[in-house]
């Protein structure tokens, strides 16, 4: 895959965050939800490879990332290695992948 390092390669942790996944249904959501939402950003950023945490999309997601955050709530992301940036996609409930 483009951009992705090699298996045994080590990879820097990601530091930019693209955040205009906000503009839309991120507002919509309840404080509780924005604030779980916000920490798992942070996690993210601080793993060595954000994609594992989640699990590949396909179709028009795909080398999109998803992670689950509660059991409501879906987290869509993209990491780009070259530029150590976690670019957040969507968020919302599984109605996103509809959107």
């Amino acid at each position: 895959m483009r951009g992705s390092p090699a298996p045994e390669e080590e990879c820097a942790s990601t530091a930019l965050i693209d955040r205009s996944y906000q503009t839309r249904n991120y507002k919509k959501l309840d404080r509780e939800v924005q604030t779980r939402i916000e920490t798992t950003v942070k996690d993210l950023t601080e793993r060595a490879d954000p994609r594992k945490a989640g699990h590949g999309l396909r179709g028009r997601w795909e080398s999109m990332h998803s992670f689950e955050v509660g059991r409501r709530y879906r987290l869509v992301y993209k990491v780009d290695f070259e530029e150590h940036a976690i670019q957040l996609i969507a968020v919302g409930t599984h109605k996103i992948y509809r959107e």
